[in-house]
Parts: C-alpha cells; sequence; structure tokens
C-alpha cells in the first residue's frame, strides 16, 4: 500500500516558529522517519493520523484521501482506518488486556476479558501475540515485552490499513531496547499490515525499515533503503 504526504504546518509558541514542510511519497511496506528531537517526526505522524490538523497540502493511503486542504477534505481520526502505537504504549492500567485490547472495538469494554467478549479479529491477534494467559492480567503485572504485544493486539484488532510507530524504544534501557527491536522485526515479518517508524536511533532503521525519509529541521533532507542507512546527524 502507498503512502503519500505533502503537508505544511506553522507552529508559533513564546516568540518562537517550527516550520513543517513534510513531502515523502512510497510503496515499501516498512517506512521509517529519521532524525533527532524536534525534527517534525511525531507532528508529521499526528498529522498522518488525524490527531493535528496541516495548514495546506495533502495525506493519501492508497486510494483513500485522508486530508487536502484544496479539497476541504480532512477525515477524523476513526474513519482513516490507521493504528497509532504511542512512544509508552498507553495502555489502561485500570484495564485488564482483554479489556485493553478489545476497548477501541464495537463490542467496546463490556466483558472483553472472557473469550466470548472478544470477536474473531481481536482473538487472532491474541493468539498470534500468544496473550491469551494474560487477558485477565493488568498492564503493571507485564513485562516491556508483553506491554508492547499488548498495545500492537489493541491497535491491529482494527483492522488498520497502516500502523504508526511513535519511538517505540525511547523510554527502555539497552537492553531491553534491543530485544523489543528484534521481537517487533521477527512481528513485521508476519504482518501484512505495512508501517510507519519514527525514530532517532539507526539501529532502528537498520533492523525495522525498507525505507528510510531522514529529517532535518521539519523536511526531509534524504531517502534511501533502511539496510543501508549512514547517517549524518548523531542518534
Amino acid at each position: 500500500m502507498s503512502i503519500d504526504v505533502s503537508i505544511k504546518l506553522l507552529l508559533s509558541s513564546g516568540g518562537r516558529q517550527f516550520n513543517l514542510d513534510m513531502a515523502f511519497a512510497s510503496q515499501a511496506r516498512r517506512i521509517a522517519l529519521f532524525g533527532p528531537s524536534g525534527a517534525g517526526k511525531t507532528l508529521t505522524l499526528k498529522s498522518i493520523a488525524g490527531l493535528l490538523r496541516p495548514d495546506s497540502g495533502h495525506v493519501k493511503v492508497g486510494e483513500r484521501v485522508l486530508f487536502d486542504s484544496s479539497q476541504g477534505i480532512c477525515l477524523k481520526p476513526q474513519q482513516r482506518r490507521l493504528a497509532y502505537l504511542f512512544q509508552e504504549y498507553a495502555l489502561f492500567p485500570h484495564l485488564t488486556v482483554g479489556q485493553n485490547i478489545g476497548f477501541g472495538l464495537s463490542t467496546g469494554i463490556c466483558n472483553p476479558g472472557k473469550r466470548s467478549g472478544l470477536p474473531d479479529e481481536a482473538m487472532y491477534w491474541v493468539r498470534t501475540f500468544e496473550l491469551e494467559p494474560l487477558l485477565g492480567n493488568y498492564p503493571d503485572q507485564l513485562s516491556g515485552g508483553q506491554r508492547q504485544r499488548v498495545a500492537l493486539a489493541r491497535a491491529l484488532a482494527t483492522r488498520p490499513d497502516i500502523l504508526l510507530l511513535d519511538e517505540p524504544f525511547s523510554a527502555l534501557q539497552e537492553s531491553l531496547r534491543r530485544k523489543l527491536r528484534e521481537e517487533l522485526a521477527e512481528l513485521q515479518a508476519r504482518l501484512t499490515v505495512p508501517t510507519v517508524l519514527i525514530t532517532h536511533d539507526p539501529q532502528d532503521v537498520r533492523l525495522l525499515a525498507d525505507t528510510v525519509f531522514e529529517l532535518v529541521d521539519g523536511s526531509v533532507v534524504s531517502s534511501c533503503p533502511g539496510a543501508t542507512f549512514n547517517p549524518a546527524l548523531p542518534a
């Protein structure tokens, strides 16, 4: 599935301005947006997801137009069929694993801890990520890898066109980061859902991306295959 992004957004805060002028297009199954903090990565991802409205431009996924300022199109986030995996997974601490996975579905959170409470598409990901024994557990009872798999199951259960990954390892210690990076790479190999990853870590790019776009000061400055990526910027 292709993605075509061409957006502009001017942000002002405390007398300072940031100009996002983002343009990239790709048919790669695994895309990475790489750059340091402040490069515009999260602003771009939120614009794709519909959590932020650009001043002008367009966002297209496959044949679907999600945003086009010239045509007055701006689909709501829930209409875009995109899944957003937040930096720290954003699991609800007071809900069980089953309830977290079922939260975004039409079944709501009514008794989703039992097998009968989750529809077949959700149970597919529960089985894929080996979460059945954990459906009654709470997030604070899970390891980092288990929390990541729960967040992925919740995101994929909604049958998105694309999975958006927001710096999924940035808050982790290096040893855990390496482990979860390898787990995610294995999962990507099994998924049919394309992914767009934002990161400041070259190792994420090399293992998790087929194509990388390098960002500096709100714009793309280069692109190349992820396996050959050799950034000019420090990680």
